[in-house]
């Protein structure tokens, strides 16, 4: 009982101590005064006023196609009416063009109403006759139906939806649509509740009508669609967890010890893979689609390391076909070193992934020019490279780095970091990778007697291989042997070594 009653407590405190907590991340973010926000007197500009997104001049277009086809524009756009949500029942195709007029600057009362997620002032506002409400835009260019998803009012969004579906196609200022606002807050049942309408809008047109309603592709000022929002910093986001995950288990480590309890930390970032894998079952293109930075959906989870996630956005069509394997680079955005990002987050589960799908990728070079297993070596990630070498022994190993990375190869990286295991394994599969040179013309002796991160076995291991002590004596382009290198940069510790071995 007592044990029960620990966990439980445990548990809420966990919660409140997330680094990811949907509470604290809200209220820090948006810690304005309302009137502050939205009694701005400066008047919404001319071009603001006559903005209307690209979109929805396709959704007219589209629309008017759709009417002379005689296609149907109601609730029978769904071929089982039992499924649609009860929000929905009443609309038509044709409501999403019904905007009735030039965007109105939204008082500050209708401004925390929605913020508040007031459903009895929507009740309120339709009464009104002088300012529709699809109209109302705060200075930021957000509809009510943008600020209702910010603040993830669900209720609210389903009652605006309801009565104003226009605004689903509604940009703000940064080009954002309601879908883009609520992924990147992070409210996945909002985000459903927006496919759930595109969905039921879209179900009965023709391919090339569908592609008009393609709001995932859309991208926003930063170039990122509502995928990428839903991604955002997750990675880093995971690894500040991971972090604070270890200080709350050394916390409680000691009042654990001899207790048999089950510690349970809810996540924010477990959350948002859900949302982004909600998205992706949605639509899997804008997987492939890259923001500004040249970053897009499937890398940033690679990045983040979540192999259901990145399974789902690999499992192309065209790879359910035996013998065939859909090619990635044709459809991929920006970058496509998706193994360097893989060994960057030392993921084993989603390295396999992308390997067994597509393993000529071991031989993609990254941003930098730099090879897989030179990031490898580098990160310090040992099951990594042991499976790049599995698939490419030998011909990896003697590829050098381009570019501004001075010809370093992997075994160079790894004695640079001082990651041993990693120089041993490339060396116990290559052993002539030992003579391999920089374009300095500097050997790995050279490069642990200039950083110090060679331990004394090195040495050792490295006169096994060099009997006739080649690599202490090797000069560099500026005529420095390995102890010359030690002299330079001071390691007394390395010079007594790299003598007491090659006396």
């Amino acid at each position: 009982m007592d044990e029960n009653i620990e966990s439980h407590s445990l548990s809420i405190l966990l919660h409140f101590l997330s680094p990811s907590s949907t509470w604290l991340s809200m209220h820090c973010s948006e810690a304005r005064l309302d009137t502050i926000e939205a009694q701005r007197s400066t008047d919404m500009s001319h071009d603001q006023r006559r903005q209307r997104s690209f979109l929805m001049k396709m959704i007219n277009k589209g629309a008017c196609m759709i009417s002379s086809r005689g296609l149907p524009q109601g609730p029978q756009l769904m071929e089982d009416t039992e499924t649609v949500p009860k929000f929905l029942t009443n609309l038509k195709l044709s409501d999403l063009n019904n905007r009735p007029g030039e965007d109105v600057l939204m008082n500050p009362e209708i401004f925390s109403a929605m913020r508040g997620g007031n459903i009895d002032f929507l009740k309120k506002m339709k009464t009104n006759e002088t300012t529709p409400m699809a109209c109302l835009k705060n200075n930021k260019g957000d509809s009510i139906l943008h600020i209702a998803s910010s603040w993830g009012h669900l209720e609210l969004v389903k009652g605006i939806i309801s009565e104003c579906p226009s605004l689903l196609l509604e940009k703000n200022s940064k080009y954002q649509l309601p879908l883009h606002v609520a992924a990147g807050a992070g409210y996945s049942a909002i985000v459903k509740v927006l496919v759930e309408s595109l969905t039921y809008f879209s179900a009965g047109l023709h391919e090339e009508d569908k592609a008009n309603l393609n709001l995932y592709v859309m991208k926003d000022i930063n170039g990122d669609t509502a995928l990428h929002l839903a991604l955002k910093d997750l990675h880093k986001k995971t690894e500040v967890r991971m972090y604070h995950n270890r200080i709350r288990l050394l916390i409680f480590m000691t009042h654990l010890m001899n207790k048999k309890v089950i510690i349970s930390s809810p996540d924010t970032s477990i959350r948002q893979m859900e949302l982004a894998a909600y998205l992706v079952k949605a639509n899997q293109q804008a997987s492939f689609l890259e923001n500004k930075d040249g970053v897009s959906p499937l890398y940033m989870a690679v990045e983040a390391g979540n192999v259901s996630l990145v399974n789902a956005m690999l499992n192309l069509p065209g790879n359910n076909v035996q013998g065939k394997t859909f090619d990635l680079a044709s459809i991929l955005e920006g970058r496509k070193s998706l193994v360097h990002a893989a060994l960057k987050a030392k993921n084993t589960d989603v390295l396999d992934v992308i390997l067994n799908k597509y393993p000529s990728l071991v031989n993609e070079r990254d941003e930098e020019r730099r090879t897989c297993l030179s990031v490898g070596a580098s990160v310090g990630f040992y099951k990594g490279i042991y499976k790049l070498l599995v698939l490419s022994t030998p011909p990896n190993v003697y590829e050098c780095d381009g570019d501004d990375n001075d010809g370093s190869f992997a075994i160079h990286m790894a004695v640079e970091k001082g990651h041993m295991d990693i120089v041993k394994e490339l060396l116990k599969r290559c052993p002539d990778a030992i003579y391999l040179l920089n374009e300095q013309g500097q050997n790995i002796l050279h490069i642990a007697a200039k950083r110090g991160k060679a331990e004394s076995f090195l040495l050792g291991y490295v006169r096994k291989l060099d009997t006739k002590n080649h690599l202490i004596e090797e000069q560099d382009v500026d005529g420095n042997t390995p102890l010359h290198l030690a002299t330079i940069h001071w390691r007394p510790r390395r010079m007594d070594a790299s003598k007491k071995h090659y006396a």
